[in-house]
């Protein structure tokens, strides 16, 4: 319930939205863009997510995409998508994985062009580490290569065990 403004810097106002935003407007939520149509700043008039299909075009980010898969099991009733423009899986894949260790399990494999999800309740577990950014531990994970030494990134996922693919860098510095 409420009415949210939603903005960001100036580089964030550059997002493509579009998508999002008539694919939350198609399931009943008032979105209006304050500034250029299918850009930050928004406002949000929140009240509920409605049921039904929507089409979802996430060429531009996978972003789009996950957005959708994380509020649509909050939804009023099943919320049908059908992608029409391809996506980068890998991105969905963690959205969903984290989803699922948050106990809710879509169904939807990578890959899959037009799936429904049903409402769910999130349990959040008692204690929750959230990951540092691989992609951004890379950068220095390749330092030793470049200047010797070595580096230790606590926290960091071994590799097959995180959500982030970009977790297997480590790998291939080795």
């Amino acid at each position: 319930r409420g009415v949210y403004r939603i903005d960001g810097v100036p580089q964030m106002r550059k997002r493509p939205m579009r998508p999002l935003i008539e694919a939350l407007r198609a399931l009943g939520v008032p979105v209006r863009c304050l500034g250029e149509e299918g850009f930050f700043p928004l406002e949000v008039h929140g009240g509920g997510l409605g049921s039904g299909a929507v089409d979802l075009d996430p060429s531009e980010s996978s972003q789009l995409l996950s957005a959708l898969l994380m509020i649509a099991p909050q939804a009023a009733g099943e919320i049908a998508i059908r992608l029409t423009g391809s996506v980068r899986w890998t991105f969905v894949d963690m959205t969903l994985r984290l989803m699922a260790e948050f106990g809710v399990h879509t169904g939807v494999t990578p890959g899959t062009e037009q799936f429904v999800l049903k409402p769910a309740a999130y349990a959040p577990p008692a204690v929750y580490l959230v990951e540092p950014d691989a992609t951004a531990a890379s950068y220095f994970q390749a330092l030793p290569r470049v200047v010797g030494g070595s580096l230790h990134l606590p926290g960091l996922r071994p590799p097959g065990s995180g959500l982030q693919g970009d977790s297997a860098f480590a790998e291939v510095m080795a």
